[in-house]
């Protein structure tokens, strides 16, 4: 037996005007696709532009919400490891510069190349990429994620490490990042406060009740707050050094 999950968009694809771009070349998957026989089933596969782009963004969805696990990591690193040095850069790399994820692209394949095995890469080489920080990334997969602890604290981080919707990672601390995290929740749920944004406060309070009503029913979690708290500072120092979809002007 074998169990399909169907998602009526792709993952990890942000806000603004770089996830108008991203969608933009997403909207092309189908009418890019290519047939394929496997087992004796005709089935329709993404091209190998599409298939790359959307592994890429699913691992960047799972890393900014719970946290990517091997499988994610075996999945990218299997791709980039059937396409040469010309063929990847040939294919993807102003795509993904355009886009603000080459260097996320490079971070994994460089992490694939000294944990899983996979040939050394011309294209991934950056100087920015230390053994520090992928030890860091390492870590960070093995501690979340699938094959990994899989901490239900590491939903509750994300909020102190991401910008909500933009899945960009900044250099704010966790507490101003929190904050921010809290003003985009508040206008979402009170569209009319982020006209009228000397009402925030009414709305901090509001969320704060919410959030105290959850705890109370023990549907939010009361314990381990501090070591979430240093957890999600550890995972924001690694993110924020991928550049996650940032352009450059």
């Amino acid at each position: 037996m074998s169990i399909w999950e169907q998602h009526r968009s792709i993952n990890g694809i942000p806000e603004g005007d770089v996830g108008k771009l991203i969608q933009r070349e997403i909207d092309s998957t189908i009418e890019t696709a290519r047939m394929i026989t496997l087992d004796g089933t005709a089935c329709r596969v993404p091209d190998t532009f599409h298939h790359g782009l959307i592994i890429l963004l699913h691992m960047i969805s799972h890393m900014t919400s719970e946290g990517i696990g091997l499988r994610h990591l075996s999945d990218w690193a299997v791709f980039v490891n059937r396409l040469t040095d010309d063929e990847f850069y040939e294919l993807f790399a102003d795509k993904f510069k355009t886009f603000g994820v080459w260097k996320y692209a490079q971070i994994m394949t460089c992490v694939s190349e000294k944990y899983l095995g996979v040939g050394h890469k011309r294209w991934a080489e950056n100087k920015e990429i230390n053994d520090e920080l992928l030890r860091g990334v390492i870590a960070d997969i093995m501690s979340g994620g699938n094959f990994g602890k899989k901490d239900a604290n590491r939903y509750r981080e994300i909020k102190y490490i991401s910008n909500r919707g933009e899945r960009t990672v900044d250099n704010k601390n966790v507490i101003a990042q929190a904050f921010g995290t809290l003003n985009q929740k508040t206008y979402a749920d009170y569209p009319w406060i982020e006209k009228r944004k000397f009402f925030l406060p009414i709305g901090w309070t509001a969320e704060g009740g919410r959030y105290v009503g959850l705890l109370i029913k023990g549907e939010r979690k009361s314990k381990g707050t501090s070591e979430m708290l240093k957890e999600a500072a550890r995972r924001k120092d690694i993110y924020s050094m991928m550049d996650l979809f940032e352009v450059d002007d």
